[in-house]
């Protein structure tokens, strides 16, 4: 099971359809079926119920896609703030000092 793995299982669960994910990820119908089908293996059970227009959740589907959904943008979002920091455009700055100081000093930067 891998990252990716969880990232094309999300994008299919809210396509609700293989070959859709295939399309928009410029990847074969086949490879978006192989990351489904190695975390079937991975947890031994069906996540993805085969129908003649798409694909539904299985209930196990269902809790996986839950936290996998949740999973993957926490880490985007802790990778963009990573990169914010890389780049010095995050974090914070604290200055301590009096307010004469600030009244007299720092009123215009503050």
């Amino acid at each position: 099971m891998t990252l990716e793995d969880l990232r094309v299982f999300v994008a299919v669960c809210e396509a609700g359809s293989l070959a859709s994910v295939a399309r928009a990820s410029s990847r074969s119908q086949s490879a978006v079926s192989q990351h489904v089908k190695r975390l079937e293996r991975a947890t031994g059970l069906t996540l993805l119920e085969r129908q003649p227009r798409g694909v539904v959740a299985t209930p196990a589907g269902r809790l996986l896609y839950l936290a996998a959904r949740s999973a993957t943008a926490s880490l985007d979002d802790a990778l963009q703030h990573l990169d914010d920091l890389r780049r010095g455009v995050g974090g914070a700055v604290r200055i301590t000092t009096g307010g004469v100081t600030v009244r007299h000093f720092m009123a215009e930067a503050v």
